[in-house]
């Protein structure tokens, strides 16, 4: 019989009707989704933080891998994958969707993206959350869910971690002492608060519940879907975020988009089922899935009964 999350992953999946206007972003072309969210009381990290209900910090024997997460308010909070925590020992991005209880402490899995700086015995206290850009957060969501759904934690992949943060600081021209992330996020950061909004465009994606992502010659490149209302709001924008800060522009949107499935059934193709995997986490159940070929990874956070979050990879150059 197939466990109750998978089938809650499947009716999600199947769920997303595209909206009539698509949002350019340099290069990449962002479909605002319509989704049927759920309500249901959880805290996405960034509203917990902006209400100051939570802490991140180092371990008392600091890792590299592991942060600690202390959750003093009344609703669980939830931390997506890919998701860029900055100060602490060094820059981290969290690895694996993570739902902290209320008025718990939880250990959260993390991949440095910093990798000359490890200060971890004297500053100890993370302060803010950020989006990751997009192909470094994808390329990282697929080794981590492959690596679960052949049965092991995690991939053992911080060298290739580095390598990619070092090419995405070379692509922007940013040059950083301690090889961190952010120095590169900042310089995108900077590029695109230059550039005149389209007000219509911020419109279509602040109404949106979901967000796909492709290459102008038509190749998906990510999904992002959110289940929870409560979620969807910080969630589709930082989802935007991670688009901007790969092509250091504002969206705007297109007078001609081009056809539009409705149903974006064909990204994952009935023809060809998907495999999955299941874990249950702490908190929620933890989801993987792909397409047989391996072309699409996705993992999704299911709690009672409702998919926080979830998020699809496409390999480069898939179709």
């Amino acid at each position: 019989m197939e466990h109750p999350a998978i089938a809650t992953v499947r009716s999600l999946l199947a769920s997303p009707t595209a909206r009539e206007d698509a949002v350019a972003f340099g290069d990449l072309v962002v479909q605002p989704l319509t989704l049927d969210a759920e309500d249901i009381a959880v805290m996405h990290i960034r509203e917990a933080l902006r209400e100051g209900v939570v802490d991140i910090e180092e371990l008392e024997r600091p890792e590299v891998e592991r942060v600690r997460v202390r959750n003093k308010g009344a609703l669980p909070v939830f931390f997506p994958v890919g998701a860029v925590v900055t100060g602490g020992g060094q820059t981290r991005m969290v690895s694996e969707p993570t739902l902290v209880l209320a008025d718990a402490t939880a250990v959260l899995p993390v991949r440095c993206v910093e990798a000359r700086r490890w200060t971890a015995h004297r500053e100890r206290i993370f302060q803010d959350v950020r989006a990751s850009p997009l192909r470094l957060r994808s390329s990282k969501s697929r080794r981590d869910s492959g690596a679960r759904m052949a049965g092991n934690r995690r991939a053992d992949d911080q060298s290739e971690t580095w390598d990619e943060v070092a090419c995405h600081l070379a692509s922007r021209g940013v040059s950083s002492g301690t090889s961190s992330l952010l120095a590169a996020m900042d310089a995108s950061a900077a590029d695109t608060a230059t550039e005149p909004v389209d007000p219509r465009a911020s419109d279509v994606l602040a109404a949106s519940q979901g967000v796909a992502v492709r290459r102008a010659d038509g190749g998906w490149l990510s999904w992002d879907l959110f289940g929870a209302a409560s979620i969807a709001e910080h969630g589709v924008a930082m989802a935007i975020e991670s688009v901007e800060l790969e092509t250091a522009s504002r969206g705007r949107c297109l007078d001609d988009p081009g056809p539009t499935d409705r149903r974006l059934g064909r990204g994952l193709p009935d023809s060809e089922p998907l495999t999955w995997s299941v874990r249950d986490a702490a908190c929620g159940t933890l989801v993987d899935f792909a397409l047989p070929d391996g072309s699409a990874r996705g993992t999704a956070m299911v709690y009672e009964g409702i998919v926080l979050q979830a998020t699809i990879a496409w390999a480069e150059g898939a179709e």
